[in-house]
């Protein structure tokens, strides 16, 4: 469990640092495709829903393996 908490906080900092990007004075005045059509919030919760989902599975497979190295023994 200590593994997978530690693969996921350092993926998630990975992620943040090639997030971040050099924004100019005109890019910040007008709103991306994304924004000026509100899609940005669509791919933010499929994203969201896909990260909770994968996280879920992990955390199943843990408990049945932990479950069959319970029954092993």
């Amino acid at each position: 469990m200590h593994k997978l908490i530690l693969f996921t906080t350092s993926l998630l900092f990975s992620i943040s640092g090639f997030a971040q990007t050099v924004i100019t004075k005109a890019e910040t005045d007008k709103p991306s495709i994304m924004e000026g059509n509100g899609k940005i919030y669509v791919v933010l919760a499929v994203c969201l829903v896909v990260l909770t989902g994968i996280f879920l599975f992990t955390w199943n497979i843990e408990k049945r393996i932990s479950r069959l190295e319970k029954h092993k023994e």
